[in-house]
């Protein structure tokens, strides 16, 4: 049984960044399902879906979107995780076009696209500077070591703390897109870029902070 963690996980970033949800429930694995809760999500400022954006069969939002007039800007990017994700748009008549991102359905994925793709288009939409929004991308100095990527960008899930002197990341266990465990103690993700050789201690690193996280760690310290 998969348990429906993404909606309020993605739920509450929403709220992070000063907009609304309106959690709409499950689709099942077929084009009449999906199409009636899209036609109600395209009536929205900004649709998020989760899963279904892969190439597998039973991937059926990007065709189903489509097919319902959302114009496909981009399908899969270079990154791990996270590559499937899928961005279009929909013209609503007589308002602002409807912003649609599928995001993948492992929660990892699903949470690094939304904090490098969607948190910037929620600030927008919300009037916030884009740098509000995304967060700059910090350097700092590493704890530990971290293997090297492969052919493709990776975010590692890190911890992250300002010490004396500058920024500190510690790379977290991670064992890929599916993993919660390594995710809910991450408050920053370690930019690792293609084809990268191992990091190792002091290195200095690139890091993007999970914003919210970071900002409400920082407080308490």
């Amino acid at each position: 049984q998969i348990r429906n963690t993404n909606e309020p996980m993605l739920a509450a970033a929403v709220v992070r960044c000063g907009a609304e949800p309106i959690p709409m429930g499950i689709a099942k694995d077929h084009a009449e399902s999906l199409r009636a809760l899209m036609a109600q999500g395209l009536a929205a400022d900004l649709l998020l879906l989760s899963g279904g954006v892969s190439a597998g069969d039973y991937d059926l939002v990007p065709r189903t979107l489509e097919k319902m007039g959302v114009e496909c800007i981009f399908h899969k990017v270079c990154m791990k995780p996270g590559k499937p994700i899928w961005f279009g748009v929909f013209q609503r008549p007589e308002a602002s076009p409807t912003l649609v991102f599928g995001l993948p359905g492992n929660p990892v994925s699903a949470l690094v696209c939304f904090e490098l793709f969607v948190r910037p288009a929620l600030g927008l939409i919300t009037g916030q500077s884009l740098e509000m929004q995304r967060g700059s991308h910090l350097t700092a100095r590493l704890v530990g070591s971290v293997k090297g990527s492969g052919d493709r960008p990776v975010y590692h899930p890190c911890h992250l703390e300002l010490a004396e002197g500058g920024f500190l990341a510690e790379a977290l266990p991670w064992g890929g897109s599916a993993d919660l465990l390594g995710l809910s103690r991450a408050n920053g993700l370690l930019v690792l870029p293609k084809n990268c050789g191992d990091y190792h201690k002091g290195d200095s690193v690139e890091v993007v902070p999970l914003v919210s996280r970071f900002r409400y760690e920082s407080e308490r310290c």
